[in-house]
């Protein structure tokens, strides 16, 4: 899928300008004029190619429908997962496996038909992998010009190393 415009609302509330807003504002920009992203990693191509079909999957219990994330600059999000964190809850299984996968679609508006972001978290080798990616694949890019891809995205490191459950704040495995 391919995103050539984007609503002025969802600009505004970029990820990359940490800025919240509504998108009740139909105005267009052209996509040139949008927050910085570049092409993914090869790492990151693959964890996209993973997670392709993601809608398919469960979703947190916790957030079943879009709901306003404050951690997610007040985003809406929904949250879904592979049969590995699946599992994990089932059996209250932490640390969560290599494997696991979480897929979070950011939207400007709780009424927005596409997303326009993807937050992925991806088990790998006993640690996190970050990604936010615009639908499309591409890999938004930070303040400093940096991709927000890898194991040590501070934007997400920072807010998710608080969580005692295995960076992840959704859901409690104890439980």
């Amino acid at each position: 899928m391919s995103i050539s415009r984007i609503s002025k609302g969802a600009f505004l509330a970029s990820i990359v300008f940490f800025i919240s807003c509504s998108s009740d504002d139909e105005e267009t920009i052209p996509m040139s004029d949008a927050p910085a992203a570049v092409e993914a990693s090869v790492v990151s191509n693959e964890i996209f190619t993973k997670a392709q079909g993601y809608q398919s999957w469960s979703k947190f219990a916790a957030n079943q429908t879009r709901m306003k994330s404050v951690t997610h600059m007040n985003m809406y999000v929904l949250t879904y997962h592979n049969d590995i964190v699946a599992n994990a809850i089932v059996n209250k299984t932490l640390p969560l496996p290599d494997g696991a996968l979480i897929v979070k679609e950011n939207y400007a508006a709780v009424i927005d038909s596409m997303p326009m972001a993807l937050t992925i978290m991806y088990k790998q080798q006993g640690d996190w992998y970050w990604l936010q990616a615009m639908p499309d694949g591409k890999v938004f890019l930070d303040d400093q010009r940096k991709p927000l891809e890898g194991k040590d995205v501070a934007m997400c490191v920072s807010c998710h190393r608080k969580s005692s459950n295995d960076a992840v704040m959704l859901h409690d495995f104890t439980m």
